[in-house]
């Protein structure tokens, strides 16, 4: 009596071999795929949501502008708003500055916006009237920035890259042009509108630059890191 033993050919073991070689590094393939994907995605949203911070914080600052003009740490008079003039290239009074641990400090915040090694830098004093050991302190909002252009709309609807408000109120543009070009996202537009003011804040006039600092707001805001909220 023969017995047959029961088993797979060495053809028939080659070919399921092959066939899940295929399928094993078809599947490696679509993982990998996936992967990189998941990377890129990670990667361009955290470079959108630092450009959104970025607009947020700009817009912030510029919606609560207020025509306060300061005094330097050499005791000239500087103007409330100031485009391209000196080592910044937006240098502006606003207020809004909170203040949860009640230091004794004015509401009223000096910020200043610079563009070095393709990174856009927000920088602010703790105080409007400065001394001469006043120095700014300096927040990094955004990298990879290739131009970052500030430019003011008159009136008649004219564009001007260079700006310095003078003492009166009616010297005030009636809004400004922000560029922003990026490696990831290219050219960003966006255009505000100034607040509307009838007469200047209180401030140290020009013919008056060597009086004493006027006095800080009793109801003071303090230094916070930046948590800005994003708005449709």
């Amino acid at each position: 009596m023969k017995h047959r033993s029961c088993g797979f050919t060495l053809l028939e073991v080659l070919v399921a071999m092959s066939i899940f070689a295929i399928i094993g590094l078809a599947a490696n393939q679509m993982l990998r795929t996936a992967s990189t994907i998941h990377d890129q995605v990670e990667v361009r949203s955290a470079d959108y949501l630092a450009l959104v911070k970025a607009i947020t914080v700009l817009e912030r600052d510029i919606s609560q502008f207020v025509p306060r003009g300061i005094r330097d740490e050499f005791g000239d008079y500087q103007p409330a708003l100031a485009i391209n003039n000196g080592a910044f290239a937006l240098e502006l009074t606003r207020t809004g500055w909170r203040n949860p641990v009640g230091f004794p400090r004015s509401s009223l915040q000096r910020v200043a916006y610079s563009l070095t090694d393709q990174t856009l830098s927000r920088h602010f004093w703790l105080v409007l009237d400065r001394a001469e050991d006043s120095q700014f302190i300096s927040q990094k909002i955004l990298s990879d920035v290739m131009d970052f252009q500030i430019s003011i709309i008159d009136v008649d609807g004219n564009r001007e890259v260079f700006f310095e408000q003078e003492t009166g109120a009616n010297a005030l543009p009636l809004g400004l042009e922000l560029r922003i070009s990026t490696e990831q996202f290219g050219d960003l537009l966006r255009v505000y509108d100034l607040p509307e003011t009838i007469q200047p804040m209180s401030q140290v006039p020009v013919e008056n630059a060597d009086a004493e600092p006027l006095p800080e707001p009793a109801d003071a805001r303090s230094p916070d890191t930046i948590r800005p909220e994003v708005s449709g």
